[in-house]
């Protein structure tokens, strides 16, 4: 409704609701609300409703076109099943619900059964969620600071902002969990927008000029506002579009490749640059890839778990020799051990990103790893654990 208007999205529902008449024919059918369809079918025993929860999330993936304009859909699947999970009907409908709930809870999960921890989770859920919306309403959210070395001579090249929850008393909620549930609940456009204008505060206050890296939602690159909503940031404070670097996940970016692509390029004109992260640990298509307009090409530290001539290692090249034909600059993630680094250096990648050279830190100790991890890069050259 937010990116296309909502004859659009009333369309979409409708393409959604004869997608499941005509799966199901045997079932009953109701939109209850929202983006939201209830399914009422009898069932022989718990593997058929099994399979039946799996049929509607298969049915529930596709692509509507309304007026012209091609929708991606996806949907998520909770199920209770009577008289186990429930007696009457009013538990029944609760209990699936809470079992959907779940599946925001988790990400990744197409289909999730009730079961009575769902109800405790709820609760915890709940909680959750408001101390986000309050963490977001204070302006408290944490950042911390990680830098991108050059492997040419272990000079900090990129600062990458990552969020965190902030040192605030109370039970703290992991990176993922925090990101994942602000998708969940709509609000992570308001945790990027903080973290991001806390980041070029504390990074143009350091007296070196070096370029931030910023990462971003699949969610947010299909909000029309987006492109505007960065470059608004970016002028309001003086920093300069081309010290930015924003980084999607390689699976992230092919949620919806067509309006992705419109963003990326609509950035890239403006001067900010362009990564795909996490590259390594997805399956997108590599056609595709060289569709867009991207700078830079970040390896997943899966990539990096192998032992010299292994096929692992082969992998790692094969990576690099993509990256390179594309003509991106390559850095590589999650960096800890020195035969890492040193195999990194025989591919010639550009940067490294990881424990082995400095750690996050706060805003006050970012010029502390930046030194630490030249140092730490020195030592490691001169003691030849890596070539020169």
């Amino acid at each position: 409704n937010d990116n296309y208007g909502h004859s659009i999205g009333d369309g979409v529902l409708i393409r959604v609701g004869v997608w499941l008449r005509t799966a199901l024919p045997g079932a009953f059918v109701s939109r209850v609300g929202g983006d939201e369809f209830a399914i009422i079918a009898a069932v022989a025993d718990d593997a058929a409703a099994a399979a039946l929860a799996r049929k509607v999330e298969a049915t529930l993936r596709g692509l509507a076109e309304v007026e012209g304009i091609p929708i991606d859909v996806v949907g998520r699947v909770g199920y209770a099943l009577a008289p186990v999970d429930a007696e009457s009907p009013v538990d029944l409908f609760r209990r699936a619900d809470l079992a959907l709930l779940a599946t925001r809870d988790t990400p990744g999960r197409g289909v999730q059964r009730f079961h009575p921890g769902l109800e405790v989770n709820a609760a915890e859920l709940i909680r959750q969620e408001r101390a986000i919306a309050r963490m977001l309403a204070g302006g408290d959210v944490g950042v911390a600071y990680q830098p991108v070395f050059a492997l040419a001579d272990g000079t900090a090249v990129t600062i990458e902002a990552l969020v965190r929850w902030p040192d605030t008393p109370g039970e703290a909620l992991s990176t993922s969990r925090l990101v994942a549930l602000a998708e969940a609940g709509g609000r992570v456009a308001q945790l990027r927008e903080q973290v991001m204008l806390q980041a070029i505060r504390d990074i143009a206050a350091l007296p070196q000029p070096i370029e931030l890296a910023i990462n971003i939602s699949a969610i947010e690159m299909q909000d029309p506002h987006f492109v505007d909503d960065i470059l608004g940031h970016l002028a309001t404070a003086g920093f300069p579009p081309r010290r930015l670097h924003l980084e999607i996940t390689e699976s992230a970016i092919h949620h919806n490749l067509g309006q992705t692509a419109l963003q990326m390029a609509r950035l890239r004109a403006a001067g900010v640059r362009l990564a795909v992260d996490d590259f390594g640990s997805g399956y997108s298509s590599l056609a595709n890839l060289g569709r867009l307009p991207v700078d830079r090409l970040k390896l997943d530290r899966s990539l990096l778990s192998f032992e010299a001539g292994s096929r692992a290692s082969v992998v790692l090249a094969g990576a690099v020799v993509i990256g390179r034909g594309l003509g991106l600059e390559i850095v590589a993630e999650g960096v800890e051990a020195a035969p890492q680094l040193r195999e990194l250096r025989r591919l010639e990648v550009d940067a490294a990103q990881g424990f082995l050279l400095a750690t996050p830190v706060p805003a006050a100790g970012i010029a502390a790893a930046i030194t630490q991890g030249r140092e730490r890069f020195a030592a490691l050259l001169s003691a030849s654990a890596i070539p020169r």
